[in-house]
């Protein structure tokens, strides 16, 4: 039974209610994780990208202090991402690679159907981190076995962020689960929109971070 209907719903975010870390788990004095401010380091780029899309009601930002903080402080040099729009995760993990001096980052996203904004799919990569980046604008359906077939073997991270429906998580999560490396790290966005990512949680037997911010939740799995 497909499970995008409002109980599923409420049960999902009762669920993220219930096993979220506190607001700040990836605060400055956190033990686990260094926090790295991406904004305090990249004042002037980031400034300038808010500018660049001042009007645009298309594509909102990801946790870009999280995907910052984790990039820059693990191992994590071959990623996955699905979902760009005008790119803040894909600019948050690019400026992590650039950092280290190392990695690359497939990303996969189609532009918004009959709105005309084809050019604004990570529009946001200055030029000088292109070298680290490859877009597949395709649907996950083939953008992300095409990703998998890049790396040509297991990847260190996955960032789930496309599409948000029920059976769209319930196809994705398990390929690309599977192309992630032991010790690789698998985050999905907007877990609350129904119980997709609570099932694949208990379907795997790992227990799951979950963290709110911007009044959604996203989750991140360590995979043995």
């Amino acid at each position: 039974m497909l499970r995008n209907d409002e109980k599923g719903r409420k049960e999902a975010i009762l669920w993220c209610q219930k096993n979220q870390k506190a607001k700040d788990f990836f605060s400055k004095d956190n033990s686990w994780m260094i926090f790295q401010d991406i904004e305090e380091e990249h004042f002037d780029l980031i400034q300038s990208c808010k500018k660049h899309i001042l009007k645009s009601e298309v594509g909102g930002a990801a946790n870009m202090d999280l995907l910052y903080s984790i990039c820059s402080n693990t191992g994590y040099n071959l990623i996955i991402e699905t979902g760009v729009a005008w790119g803040w995760s894909s600019l948050a993990i690019l400026l992590a690679l650039n950092k280290k001096g190392d990695g690359h980052l497939c990303s996969i996203d189609m532009p918004y159907p009959k709105i005309n904004n084809e050019s604004i799919v990570g529009s946001l990569i200055p030029s000088n981190l292109m070298h680290r980046w490859t877009l597949f604008r395709e649907s996950d359906r083939t953008g992300i076995q095409k990703s998998i077939n890049y790396f040509k073997g297991p990847v260190d991270m996955i960032h789930y962020d496309s599409d948000k429906s029920y059976s769209g998580k319930h196809w994705a999560y398990p390929k690309l689960w599977t192309s992630l490396r032991s010790g690789g790290c698998f985050i999905s966005d907007d877990i609350q929109d129904n119980i997709a990512f609570k099932e694949f949680c208990d379907s795997i037997m790992i227990t799951s971070t979950i963290i709110s911010y911007d009044n959604k939740y996203l989750g991140i799995l360590i995979k043995p």
